[in-house]
């Protein structure tokens, strides 16, 4: 330090600051999850540096983004995902929609993680098991295209991390894991038989327990709820990895789409 600056006191302020001092988080990631979560954001800056805009997918793309344009059903496609383009039109910019589907992206490696510490995995294995989705090279250029897997993703897995997290759901909470489910069958109808795991929470009938004091939902038998356990995070890969390998099939236009 400085010869200046010793002896200076402290700075009292006539009113409250507006910062907390301390964030105090629910919950505490480990070193190896934050070295792994920093290079999935790293390689994710680096496809957004490398090619700015968006990438354009042949024939869906075209699709999607005209529904978002002149709002109406389509016969091809369901329409959520023209309705998530259509909320971010006033901003004319498909570099926005890429680095919303890159943050998508990370969530989900974050869910995953703790969803999986939550039920006792170790962090090596919940950090390992959130690789496919940080690092994979195709999972990141299914965030970067104008295609409907990134947000479909990022619904079920909020659906299934509300209704996995307790062993009791209260009601609101499962109207709104519903709503969310809801809202990715209407985004990508195709991959709805990953809402498989739901089976299990169903093993219960959810009538004999709608007049409960507690009001909540049951997740189901201990099987259910170990199946849905097991399969919240691999819903969500095999989701991502689905979309990937079609997106490996079908030839792209090399040109970025601003």
């Amino acid at each position: 330090m400085k010869p200046g600056f010793h002896g200076m006191r402290r700075i009292h302020l006539p009113f409250a600051s507006p910062f907390p001092q301390r964030i105090h988080l629910p919950f505490s990631l480990p070193f190896p999850f934050i070295v792994a979560l920093a290079a999935g954001a790293g390689l994710r800056l680096v496809a957004m540096i490398g090619y700015p805009g968006a990438l354009w997918f042949a024939g869906d793309s075209y699709v999607y983004l005209g529904a978002a344009l002149r709002p109406q059903p389509n016969l091809s496609k369901t329409t959520g995902y023209s309705v998530f383009l259509h909320a971010l039109e006033p901003f004319h910019s498909l570099t926005l929609v890429a680095g919303l589907q890159h943050l998508m992206g990370l969530a989900v490696a974050v869910m995953i993680y703790l969803l999986l510490r939550r039920n006792g995995v170790s962090q090596r294995w919940a950090t390992a098991a959130t690789l496919p989705v940080l690092l994979d090279g195709f999972v990141i250029e299914d965030e970067h295209m104008v295609m409907a897997e990134a947000l479909f993703t990022f619904l079920v897995m909020v659906s299934m991390l509300l209704v996995i997290w307790r062993s009791w759901v209260p009601w609101p909470v499962a109207l709104l894991a519903g709503l969310l489910a809801g809202c990715a069958v209407d985004v990508r109808s195709s991959l709805t038989r990953l809402f498989a795991p739901y089976a299990g929470l169903s093993a219960h009938p959810i009538a004999a327990t709608m007049g409960t004091a507690d009001s909540g939902i049951p997740r189901g038998s201990a099987a259910g709820s170990s199946l849905a356990k097991d399969n919240a995070s691999a819903s969500c890969v095999i989701a991502a990895r689905g979309a990937c390998e079609r997106t490996s099939a079908i030839r792209l236009s090399t040109a970025p789409v601003r």
